[in-house]
């Protein structure tokens, strides 16, 4: 990779960071609830509708003052889809597994030699790391967004309403599991072998 290339994926990578971390901040800290009820409102063509006070701590996400009264469709929705939990952490893992790729980008040695076994023969594995650690960051998104969906289909078997009132702590667990997926994704596929090497398995040595 060229210098002016390296240079592009180091400056996109701490601009994902960054609203990354402001991404995450804003689902920890405030509520989507104000919003949501202003769209319901502002949808069904009724007066907007405003928030009542602060929640217990620790019972859920903590409530922020309503959006202004008689806010626009736009505002109500822009503020739902950056908050409600599912949103914010499809986001999320979109952002974890671009910094995955753009990490990738950036470690990935000039020469791009393959892994090589120990007959000097090339493995199937090591091109496929390869071929994962030169595409571009923006492919390595993309294909973290089925770690979201994946946890998206396992969840809804599980129960009907996820994210009816998620607390603090269920935010960050969330949040926090399905980015690091994300960023082993967007990093190098191969990488979840490796794991899964070291898992001892009966009848191996």
């Amino acid at each position: 990779m060229t210098a002016r290339g390296r240079g592009l994926w180091m400056t996109l990578g701490c601009a994902a960071l960054g609203a990354y971390f402001l991404l995450f901040s804003a689902g920890m800290l405030l509520s989507s609830r104000p919003y949501r009820e202003q769209l319901q409102a502002l949808n069904a063509g009724g007066a907007p509708v405003l928030a009542s006070g602060g929640a217990e701590a620790g019972a859920t996400l903590p409530d922020v003052a309503a959006p202004p009264e008689g806010a626009s469709l736009l505002l109500a929705f822009a503020g739902s889809v950056l908050l409600y939990s599912p949103l914010n952490v499809a986001l999320l893992t979109l952002l974890a597994g671009f910094l995955g790729g753009c990490a990738s980008c950036l470690s990935f040695p000039d020469s791009g030699a393959a892994k090589a076994g120990a007959d000097g023969a090339t493995t199937a594995k090591a091109e496929a790391s390869r071929a994962f650690r030169k595409e571009s960051p923006f492919a390595s998104m993309f294909r973290s967004f089925l770690v979201y969906l994946a946890f998206m289909a396992g969840i809804f078997i599980t129960t009907d309403k996820p994210f009816e009132a998620p607390s603090v702590d269920q935010y960050a667990r969330l949040a926090g599991m399905l980015s690091l997926f994300a960023f082993v994704v967007g990093y190098d596929p191969t990488k979840f072998q490796d794991f899964l090497d070291m898992v001892p398995r009966r009848g191996k040595t």
